[in-house]
């Protein structure tokens, strides 16, 4: 009888162990809605709290055609979202913020939805990273692009969900550190030009930490073994 209760009671921490990484909670949100802009217009994206180091090249714009600009407006379709996004116009050119602090045991997920303007020559060369840091980006922990075999991108006219993950698990010396997010273009030779951005989303999801899962599973293993010694 004990030792079943043993066994009940380790399997509701073995429950409870692995149903955490399901618990996500949101920690940014960003759909460039800020400063509310008239239809047509463009505002320095300095302005949404970003920074940018393209210059006027990065900006918050509402696009305006539906024929011309996205196959939506006014509002724009999902997964982006609000009337407003982030255009960066050259390649090699990045817009980037602090959004929290790096927690232990946690998982970031990056998201991002990226546009296709009709107007353009195609899709350009897009790019979403995580980075860790202090008062600036310092490691990199991951990135998702436009050429990346994973890569979610859009047609003509519309939006594309895009998301780059780390773990911070896989690296403890960032533990405490900022958790930067970056948004921009690179150049591969062939396709560089003005890329869209909109709903940048981050969220942390608790994971198990690898101690308390080896612990639990030396603890199951002790248990089951007394209770196999105790038929004999």
């Amino acid at each position: 009888m004990r030792c079943r209760t043993c066994i009940n009671v380790l399997a509701a921490l073995i429950l409870w162990t692995f149903a955490s990484p399901c618990r996500s909670a949101l920690i940014f949100s960003d759909g460039f809605e800020s400063p509310p802009l008239a239809a047509g217009t463009t505002a320095a994206v300095n302005a949404d709290g970003w920074t940018s180091d393209a210059g006027t090249d990065a900006a918050v714009w509402f696009p305006s055609s539906p024929t011309a600009d996205f196959n939506s407006v006014a509002p724009l379709a999902a997964p982006a979202d609000g009337n407003q996004l982030l255009t960066i116009v050259e390649a090699n050119q990045n817009v980037e913020r602090a959004v929290g602090t790096i927690q232990a045991a946690t998982l970031y997920t990056l998201t991002v939805a990226i546009g296709d303007r009709i107007s353009d020559s195609g899709l350009h060369d897009w790019d979403i990273q995580l980075w860790a840091g202090g008062s600036t980006r310092q490691t990199f922990l991951g990135q998702t692009f436009r050429t990346d075999s994973g890569a979610n991108n859009p047609s003509a006219g519309n939006w594309a969900d895009n998301s780059v993950t780390f773990d911070s698990t896989t690296d403890p010396t960032v533990v405490g550190q900022n958790l930067f997010v970056l948004v921009g273009t690179y150049l591969t030779g062939s396709n560089p030009g003005q890329s869209y951005f909109d709903n940048v989303r981050v969220d942390a999801t608790s994971v198990p930490e690898p101690a308390a899962t080896a612990l639990l599973t030396i603890a199951i293993a002790a248990t089951l073994r007394r209770r196999n010694c105790a038929r004999y």
